[in-house]
């Protein structure tokens, strides 16, 4: 599946994970949980999960051109795909 930034769909379309969420940045996820942890970045929280919203990223990288999101998430699905 292609993740975008764009129409969610449903709860897990219209966030990221923290991992999908650093490769989209192109930062760790350290640091996308020490942004959370002291309020840089807004996050919510389900189960043990800790999910951004689509929309906060897209502010954060000033709406970017879809392509370069898709470039980003298919980079880090392949990596984890090829981890497995």
């Amino acid at each position: 599946m292609r993740a975008t930034l764009d129409a969610p769909r449903d709860i897990r379309s219209a966030t990221l994970s923290v991992h999908d969420t650093a490769s989209v940045l192109g930062v760790s996820p350290q640091l996308i949980y020490a942004m959370v942890a002291d309020g840089r970045l807004s996050a919510v929280r389900v189960g043990g999960r800790v999910l951004i919203r689509r929309a906060t990223v897209k502010r954060l990288l000033g709406d970017p051109p879809p392509m370069a999101v898709d470039d980003a998430m298919n980079k880090h699905e392949a990596a984890c795909v090829s981890t497995s």
